[in-house]
C-alpha cells in the first residue's frame, strides 16, 4: 500500500513539474511578443528581414526556422514604415498564444535586427491546412506555440500579395 502511494505521488509531483515547465514555456512567448512590441514602439527595431515559402510547394521534409530562411523563395529586408510597424502592434495585442510541440512546417518567418544587426527577435509561422487555415502554429523567439491568425493575417496583408512593402 505505501509503495502504491509513493508511486502516486512520485506521478502527481512528475506531472505538476510538467505544467510547471509548460506554464514556464508559454510565460516566456510571450514575453518575447511583448519585448518585441516595446522594442517596435522605442524604435529598437532598425531591420526586418521577411522570408516566405509558397504554400502550393511541396517539400519533403518540415521546414524549420534553420531551413526556411536559406530556402525562402521570397525574401525581403529593410525598416518597417510606421504604418506596417502599428499593424504589427495591433496584431501583437490581438494574438492568442498556447503551447505547442514544436512540429510545425514553416512558410513564413519573419528576424527583427537592431542597428548593429543583432538579431532581437524571430516570430515563424507554419503553412496553409484547410482545416484550420495557415499561420496557426510556429515560434516566437524559439518557442513552440500554436496561435489565432492575427499574426499570419499581418503577414499575408502586408507581404503575400504586395511583398515590396518594406522601405
Amino acid at each position: 500500500m505505501r509503495s502504491t502511494n509513493r508511486v502516486l505521488v512520485f506521478v502527481a509531483l512528475l506531472l505538476l513539474s510538467e505544467c510547471a515547465v509548460a506554464a514556464d514555456e508559454l510565460a516566456k512567448a510571450r514575453e518575447a511578443l511583448a519585448g518585441l512590441k516595446i522594442d517596435l514602439q522605442k524604435g529598437r527595431i532598425a531591420r526586418v528581414d521577411v522570408f516566405f515559402i509558397s504554400y502550393f510547394t511541396a517539400i519533403p521534409m518540415r521546414v524549420t526556422p534553420q531551413l526556411l530562411e536559406p530556402q525562402a523563395q521570397r525574401k525581403a529586408s529593410g525598416k518597417l514604415g510606421a504604418e506596417l510597424v502599428v499593424g504589427l502592434i495591433e496584431a501583437i495585442d490581438g494574438t492568442e498564444l498556447h503551447l505547442d510541440d514544436g512540429e510545425s512546417d514553416l512558410r513564413w518567418g519573419a528576424v527583427f535586427l537592431d542597428q548593429f544587426g543583432t538579431r532581437l527577435h524571430a516570430i515563424y509561422l507554419n503553412s496553409y491546412y484547410f482545416s484550420s487555415g495557415a499561420g496557426r502554429r510556429g515560434y516566437i523567439d524559439g518557442i513552440p506555440v500554436r496561435l489565432n491568425s492575427s499574426l499570419i493575417t499581418w503577414f499575408e496583408t502586408n507581404f503575400y500579395y504586395g511583398y515590396n512593402r518594406i522601405k
